[in-house]
């Protein structure tokens, strides 16, 4: 069925069950503030959603402002180590 395990269809589901319609999204902040969702959502253990979204912004906000955007990704590649609770792999837990 499509080639996604039952945990992705679970997942696939909720995003069409409420309505199923498509909505008009409008996210506004300051350069401190999209920055720190970037590098919260960017994260592997995001829902993958939410990880496409902020792609997408980062995307855009490259396209715009490259010199404080380029190089965003996960909390981890700043520090040098997760400050998750729970890693999502690529970086160590401090």
């Amino acid at each position: 069925m499509g080639g996604y395990s039952k945990e992705e269809h679970h997942e696939i589901a909720k995003l069409v069950l409420p309505k199923g319609s498509v909505v008009d999204l409008v996210v506004s902040g300051n350069y401190q503030a999209l920055y720190e969702f970037l590098q919260l959502r960017l994260c592997g253990r995001a829902e993958w959603e939410i990880r496409a979204l902020a792609r997408a912004i980062r995307l855009f906000l490259v396209g715009v402002i490259p010199v404080i955007f380029e190089n965003v990704d996960c909390k981890g590649k700043e520090l040098g180590y997760c400050p998750e609770h729970e890693s999502c792999g690529k970086y160590p837990n401090k």
